[in-house]
């Protein structure tokens, strides 16, 4: 397969990802942007030590997946997940595959050419799927979840898409919380124990939730989402919390938002569903001790999401004094 020369002066960019160092090289600038513009809470200007994650970014000059004697792991049409050896495959239709190597922490992904309309199928359905995989690799574990932290302690709000939980982190951040992330957070261990690492990118709230902020009706809308800055919240984000409460928000339709404690076993059951492809077996024992330590650690409960701004920042601060 003929690749595309390397365009003269393009560098490797480096990143930090609470603590595991990671490498990204790219043949064209327009992917290498995406890349670098996702992963921006993490950017740093120089490689400072070898790379314990690395990926190489390629545009082909034709998409023809490699031929492997791969099992399928998830077909959802447009994307499969494969699995051959020590390798992770995910495939996207009309756009390249990417691959990582378990054994050798190593990525790559291959694009059929670029248009910056990709930037979005690029970093999250290539990019995001084998690079969770291969931090679990280093003990950074991630969780599909949102959270804000206050006085050190973390509110992670675990969901699939539509429950509540970006609408949820924006009133929380809003009111003084601070942010850890919109979508994603990292568990792992440190000197301290158990820790919260965030992802702090830009809240990104569907179109279909702007009842909920209409101060944002005139705002610019980019893939079907509005995007807020962490820059424009009252308070910076943070980079790390310690465990504090596990909630899984719902929509509820009315003004009141409650929640009902839950105990520990079933919140643990609940937050293995909201993993990144918990499937290596090399990792899973770990993944599933860092989850435990979490929820050992944490209030859990069940969250229904109101629609009064007020309430609901009211009806989590009850919430945190059970912590």
């Amino acid at each position: 397969m003929a690749l595309r020369a390397p365009e003269a002066g393009l560098l490797p960019d480096a990143f930090d990802i609470h603590g595991t160092s990671m490498s990204v090289t790219a043949d064209n600038e327009g992917p290498a942007r995406a890349i670098r513009e996702f992963l921006g809470p993490f950017h740093r200007s120089a490689l400072r030590r070898s790379p314990q994650v690395s990926f190489d970014v390629r545009t082909l000059l034709a998409q023809t997946a490699p031929s492997l004697d791969a099992e399928v792991m998830a077909d959802h049409g447009a994307l499969r997940m494969l699995r051959a050896g020590s390798r992770r495959i995910v495939e996207v239709r009309d756009l390249g595959w990417a691959e990582a190597d378990m054994e050798t922490a190593a990525g790559s992904i291959s694009i059929a050419g670029w248009r910056e309309s990709w930037s979005w199928s690029l970093t999250r359905l290539l990019f995001l799927p084998v690079w969770a995989q291969l931090l679990k690799r280093t003990g950074r574990y991630p969780l599909h979840a949102a959270g804000v932290a206050r006085d050190d302690r973390a509110l992670l709000f675990p969901a699939s898409s539509c429950c509540g939980k970006t609408v949820l982190t924006l009133n929380l951040a809003r009111a003084g919380y601070r942010l850890l992330g919109d979508d994603t957070q990292f568990i792992f261990h440190d000197d301290r124990g158990v820790a919260v690492g965030g992802f702090p990118e830009s809240i990104a709230l569907r179109e279909g939730a702007l009842p909920f902020f209409p101060d944002l009706t005139n705002r610019r809308i980019t893939g079907g989402r509005i995007l807020v800055d962490a820059n424009e919240l009252p308070t910076p984000p943070t980079n790390v919390a310690r465990p504090g409460i596990i909630a899984f928000p719902r929509l509820t339709g009315t003004p009141d938002s409650n929640y009902r404690l839950m105990s520990r076993v079933e919140a643990l059951r609940r937050l293995t569903t909201c993993t990144f492809y918990f499937t290596d077996g090399s990792t899973v024992a770990e993944n599933m001790g860092a989850f435990s330590a979490l929820v050992a650690e944490s209030v859990c409960a069940e969250l229904e999401v109101g629609t009064d701004a007020v309430r609901l920042v009211a009806c989590v601060e009850r919430l945190e004094e059970q912590a």
